[in-house]
Order: C-alpha cells, then structure tokens, then sequence
C-alpha cells in the first residue's frame, strides 16, 4: 500500500524487479491518509492504477508529483524519512530495507 515510514530506509533489491514510486511529503493532503490513528502512515487509496476511483474520491491525488523508477537486482533505493511510497513487485522478488 501507499505509506510513508517515520525513519530513513535503504531497499535493497536482490532478485527480480520492482517498481518503485515516491511522493514527497508536501503532498500529503493530495495523498489522502488514513484517518484512522494506528494506519495515519497510510494512504486511503488502495490502488494508485484504479484512475476511476481516484477522479471521483481523491482528485487531488492526480496532482500529486512523484518519482518512479525500477529496481534490479543489485540496486538500492534510498526512501528518505517520511516521504510516501508504493512499491509493486513486476516479479517474483526478495528485497531487503535497512532502517
């Protein structure tokens, strides 16, 4: 899910591929968190592809700018504190986060 992590992380991807998207905090009004106190570090949206969806219950979403790219095996993603991010595995995976 869409989430943000209160401490800097390192994703280390070891094998397969995945993809990564990252949204600064600024935009977290747009990003919708939950209101709920134990899931607040997570988004409402439950699927950033489903534009339907998102148009009719989160349009600010749509503004939002945001940062993707791929992982490979042997690449590291550095996700500063804070910042809001989705990952999708395109394949079977292992990844490793240092926190």
């Amino acid at each position: 899910p869409l989430h943000f992590d209160p401490f800097h992380n390192i994703l280390f991807q070891v094998k397969g591929r995945k993809t990564a998207r990252l949204y600064n905090p600024i935009h977290t009004e747009a990003i919708y968190p939950n209101k709920d106190a134990n899931l607040g570090n997570a988004s409402r949206i439950l699927n950033i592809f489903d534009l339907k969806t998102i148009s009719s219950k989160y349009p600010l979403f749509l503004q939002a700018d945001y940062y993707e790219g791929e992982l490979k095996p042997g690449d590291a993603l550095y996700i500063p504190m804070n910042w809001w991010h989705w990952v999708f595995a395109q394949e079977s995976s292992i990844s490793m986060s240092q926190y």
